[in-house]
């Protein structure tokens, strides 16, 4: 038997031109009572649910258990808007029709969607919110949204939890929880927002009141082509970097291109734990290295001085230190060229202190001078005149340093000068003798 199926913008009563009639050909429908057969034709399937059986008799009898007969081929198309639809040259039948309305959330529906909105009002407080449960096949999903409002503040508010359930039985669920919340009071606005993924929790908050402005997050990034910070008293404090509110500055590591320091001091210091150290005083206009200090001589502080270093690939690194009365020192890898060198020689500073009893002419005679040139010069370089350390070269214990690198001049001067000592001791005897 064949059922047409009307679907039009009209009643049946008044039929327009763009009806569209649909032909089902199927055995024919039976109702006994308030039993029937029925066509079912949904998004996802369409069938004929079977009730009744007819005897070969004409008897009418129901069924135990109900049977589905699917349709094939069935695709009914509804107009936007209003729809009637109906049976057409069949009378007595009973027919029952829901559709959706086409939106933007037919698609969701079909995921097993349960929505719904509130307003609630009172003499107290206003209330907004929105709540949204989508299940699916492997997440649950669910939404919040609300917006509280009370003489006193307004809250907004916005809530999302993620199950992602896990294909191992002996596995805990993931569950992962959003949130985001602004709340606005006479004195202060704060806005929060957290992520929750199992135990562990990351918070960022802004709060701000009259007297300042708060923000906690584990990164902050400040993104822009000028950034200004305007404070009477700043201060910054990280594991690296350091300034204090009086403008007290500590850093790891610092590149400075064209710095310019006036007043006060430089004082770099090796932290290997040698003590050696590099330091330029503004108020007593000496350059310090390690225990040597390198003297400029009385300069008038209003007078205008410069240190300048030469790294260039040019020449060999070079600390200049000058003044306008062209007092100059030069510090090089190879040699010190200044006007006036001074070693401190305070008996505050030394310790262990004993006359020195050899006998320094015989030292003296016991060593060798050699003339040599430096690897760094040119072999038509002037040589020069001095001591040799090394083995099969007479150089006196007593002018070497500790660490057996270098010749003490200090010590070589000491010497010198009690040689000259003991012999004008032996000259004296000497006239003596020959007076006699």
């Amino acid at each position: 038997m064949q059922y047409k199926i009307i679907v039009d913008k009209q009643p049946s009563s008044n039929p327009s031109s763009e009806k569209k009639e649909y032909i089902i050909d199927i055995e024919e429908l039976r109702v006994r009572g308030d039993v029937y057969d029925s066509i079912v034709i949904t998004k996802d399937e369409d069938y004929v649910m079977r009730r009744l059986s007819l005897s070969e008799y004409g008897v009418l009898s129901v069924l135990e258990e109900e049977i589905k007969e699917p349709l094939l081929d069935i695709n009914i198309e509804l107009f936007e808007g209003d729809n009637y639809i109906y049976l057409s040259d069949i009378q007595g039948n009973k027919f029952y029709a829901e559709y959706l309305i086409k939106n933007d959330f037919n698609d969701i529906y079909a995921t097993k969607n349960e929505m719904n909105s509130a307003i609630t009002q009172t003499a107290q407080s206003i209330e907004l919110s929105v709540n949204q449960k989508l299940t699916g096949y492997s997440t649950t999903q669910e939404m919040n949204s609300a917006i509280q409002q009370t003489a006193q503040s307004i809250t907004s508010s916005v809530n999302q939890t993620l199950t992602n359930y896990a294909t191992n039985d002996d596995l805990e669920d993931e569950v992962t929880q959003l949130n985001s919340t602004i709340t606005q009071t006479a004195s202060s606005i704060n806005s929060t927002v957290s992520q929750k993924v199992g135990k562990n929790e990351v918070i960022s908050s802004i709060n701000q009141s009259a007297e300042a402005v708060q923000i906690n997050a584990n990164k902050i990034n400040l993104d822009g082509k000028q950034i200004n910070l305007t404070s009477d008293n700043i201060s910054i404090s990280s594991t690296n970097f350091n300034v204090d509110k009086n403008g007290n500055m500590s850093c790891n590591n610092a590149t400075m291109n064209n710095a310019v320091v006036d007043g006060g001091q430089i004082k770099l210091i090796d932290t290997s734990g040698v003590g050696d150290e590099f330091q330029i005083t503004s108020d007593s206009y000496k350059l310090t290295l390690g225990s040597s200090i390198f003297s400029m001589g009385d300069i008038d502080p209003s007078s205008e001085a410069f240190i300048h270093m030469d790294t260039s690939e040019s020449t060999e690194p070079t600390i200049m230190v000058s003044n306008e009365g062209n007092n100059t020192s030069f510090i090089k890898g190879s040699e010190i060229t200044s006007p006036k060198l001074t070693q401190t020689s305070l008996e505050s500073i030394k310790k262990n202190i004993n006359k020195f009893t050899k006998n320094a002419t015989n030292i003296i005679n016991n060593s060798d001078i050699y003339e040599y040139n430096l690897k760094s010069d040119k072999d038509t370089d002037k040589k020069m005149i001095g001591f040799i350390i090394g083995e099969n070269y007479k150089t006196p214990a007593e002018v070497i340093d500790k660490n057996e690198q270098a010749v003490s001049l200090y010590s070589a001067i000491g010497i010198l000068w009690k040689s000259v000592q003991e012999l004008s001791a032996r000259v004296e005897q000497l006239e003596k003798e020959v007076h006699k």
